[in-house]
């Protein structure tokens, strides 16, 4: 299982960055409101995408080799399921 904490970060549209201006809770707005708009359902979608993106392409080290020299997750995920 993998669990990605919400933190908003610089690489969002600034339709994004917007909409966070405008609500002060987000990302971490409760799920009690489950009638999103279509602005707050494609903010949390594109920070999701903006952030599992970075999660796959962080390099990690690999038979002992620094993080810089070493594979990304994605490419050792890929590997794995090829197995």
């Amino acid at each position: 299982m993998i669990y990605l904490k919400t933190t908003l970060t610089d690489d969002v549209s600034f339709k994004v960055k917007g909409y966070a201006a405008q609500h002060p809770t987000f990302p971490d707005e409760s799920t009690a409101d489950q009638f999103f708009d279509e602005v707050q359902f494609e903010s949390y979608r594109e920070l999701g995408f903006r952030l599992a993106d970075q999660m796959l392409e962080a390099k990690v080290p690999v038979d002992g080799k620094t993080p810089k020299d070493g594979q990304t997750l994605g490419s050792l995920i890929r590997e794995c399921c090829r197995r």
